[in-house]
């Protein structure tokens, strides 16, 4: 008997998730929205671009804070692909070069994380937009990006464009980062669609995250909040 309740809850719950995902893709094709937008958001080996990134960090509270401004380019191409123009209004330091590399160049070249399609479910709708939700896709994440299993987010959709306009996702629990321990963490992205690839490209990211620190003494721990935005422009097509 047990088996068999077992069984029919399997069954249950697989079809409950085909149905939403089944409901989502209908109700995208109905409005006219593409279905392949999960596909189309990777434009890495496509566009090179300039970024801006602002970083806010400050320990305790806000007072306290420090603000670093970084302006980088990206290109497929260039070796390495990510190249620092400028940090905090100067030409970089040789130590400064060496942190960015470490941070966009040494790490092994991988899928950017993708959300899983079976996923997918109906969050909202009115006139003007579609919000769609979605879990991170497991087996596109590696050791340094598998917290991102626990994270949910939005897709937003503009009806009258019928274009992917945003997304988002934040950390449904803390998870261990380094040294740290990520208490929160929240993305917001903006996208743009380009008509000559048929892609989008990510045109803004915001990150909000909470940390604790161990301190060298007792459990004692230290609290800082962290914001970033990157804002990317100056998009150009390359060939491979």
């Amino acid at each position: 008997m047990r088996t068999i309740l077992v069984t029919l809850l399997l069954v249950a719950f697989n079809f409950i998730g085909y149905s939403q995902k089944e409901q989502v893709l209908n109700r995208l094709k109905e409005i006219g929205i593409p279905t392949d937008f999960i596909e189309k958001t990777d434009n890495r080996n496509i566009y090179a671009f300039q970024a801006e990134n602002i970083t806010h960090s400050a320990a305790f509270d806000t007072v306290n804070s420090k603000i670093d401004k970084a302006i980088y380019e990206f290109n497929p191409n260039a070796n390495p692909k990510y190249q620092l123009k400028s940090y905090d209004g100067h030409l970089p330091t040789e130590k400064e070069l060496q942190a960015f590399n470490k941070k966009h160049n040494a790490v092994a070249s991988t899928n950017p994380p993708k959300a899983d399609i079976g996923s997918l479910s109906l969050i909202s709708e009115d006139n003007q937009q579609i919000v769609i939700g979605f879990k991170i896709d497991p087996k596109g994440l590696t050791s340094q990006n598998s917290y991102l299993k626990n994270c949910i987010g939005e897709f937003y959709f503009d009806k009258q464009s019928k274009r992917l306009t945003g997304a988002s996702f934040h950390s449904t629990q803390p998870f261990n980062m380094s040294i740290m321990k990520v208490v929160k963490l929240e993305v917001k992205q903006q996208y743009m669609y380009m008509l000559e690839a048929g892609i989008y490209v990510a045109t803004k990211d915001e990150t909000h995250m909470q940390v604790e620190l161990p301190l060298s003494f007792g459990n004692a721990k230290l609290t800082a909040k962290g914001y970033e935005t990157t804002v990317y422009s100056n998009f150009k097509k390359v060939n491979n």
